[in-house]
């Protein structure tokens, strides 16, 4: 640990090699663990004490959804599990399976390229690459290499995204994070998202295409907020320019909000009756993206193009105050 209070360490979870960063004041200490090997997954981030997003070991060694996974090239789900772009069908697979759910990478090995402290912020970066010959590029045949960066600060978390198209072709894609924010049942916590509209879906949670406003189904959602213990919700919400979500955690006297750069345009609630926490999910683009784009609803879906020898890049931030 250096003067400012900020360190890094490489930890063991589970027996894997992770690494921790993190921010001591005082007898409070703030830090993340990300775990590169299984996705890249921040596993922890726990505020002054407290846990913000958090994983479950069993989960976690049954390789299901836990901690943050990091979605991409397809966030959420994709209908029959192959996508159209510009008249070609990509079926998406792993290990010879169908992928129909969250993207290509989550339970991939990322390479850990860097991480210490720099000024006021811990950091951790890592990235994985879609070369030729490789099995992600069967899948998903653009040349590419996504770059993650974790940085620390004193009031919040940081988690930027970086994609370079190296191919000749143009890239579609999404990018998305599905943090699993601690959220006991009991506590009196409130979320309120800056948003009109949600995407209409059916029984497989497949969008049509039509937009419901938030209200119908919500009512409170986008104003004074509701209550976390009482909502039920698995719905991709439409973010309103430079949308936000708030997050009240009355009992600790704080708020976290989750925030984004502006190309994430969408906003994916998880929460299944009874939990103890919610997903709160910035996506740049829609359920079942590429597929909308192919059927004409290009605004909508929020699909990404990168052009060839291009960069991309973005961000999502959890702060506390």
């Amino acid at each position: 640990m250096d003067s400012t209070g900020f360190f890094y360490e490489n930890i063991k979870v589970l027996d894997t090699d992770a690494v921790k960063i993190g921010y001591k004041k005082g007898d409070k200490t703030t830090h993340a663990v990300v775990i590169p090997s299984l996705g890249a997954n921040l596993v922890e981030y726990v505020y002054e004490g407290e846990p913000i997003i958090f994983y479950r070991e069993e989960d976690l060694k049954k390789g299901e959804f836990t901690g943050c996974p990091v979605l991409f090239p397809t966030p959420n789900r994709v209908r029959g599990c192959s996508f159209r772009f510009r008249g070609k069908d990509y079926p998406q697979k792993k290990k010879g399976q169908p992928r129909f759910l969250h993207g290509l990478v989550y339970d991939e090995a990322f390479v850990l390229s860097d991480a210490g402290v720099k000024g006021d912020c811990a950091f951790a970066e890592c990235y994985i690459d879609f070369d030729r010959g490789g099995e992600l590029f069967e899948s998903f045949p653009f040349e590419c290499r996504l770059t993650l960066r974790f940085t620390l600060f004193e009031e919040g978390l940081n988690i930027s995204c970086c994609l370079e198209n190296k191919g000749e072709d143009d890239l579609p894609f999404g990018f998305g994070l599905h943090p699993y924010f601690h959220m006991p049942k009991e506590l009196d916590r409130t979320v309120k998202i800056d948003t009109e509209f949600f995407l209409e879906v059916d029984e497989n949670i497949l969008p049509s295409g039509r937009l419901i406003p938030v209200f119908e189904r919500f009512p409170g959602l986008n104003a004074g907020g509701v209550k976390i213990s009482r909502l039920v919700c698995d719905n991709d919400f439409l973010l309103s320019k430079g949308g936000k979500a708030k997050v009240s955690l009355n009992d600790l006297g704080r708020t976290l909000t989750v925030s984004a750069s502006g190309e994430f345009g969408h906003l994916m609630v998880y929460r299944p009756e009874g939990a103890d926490f919610i997903c709160i999910e910035n996506q740049t683009c829609s359920i079942d993206a590429h597929n909308m784009y192919s059927n004409g609803l290009k605004e909508t879906s929020g699909l990404l193009i990168l052009p060839p020898k291009q960069k991309f890049s973005g961000f999502v931030t959890y702060s506390l105050k």
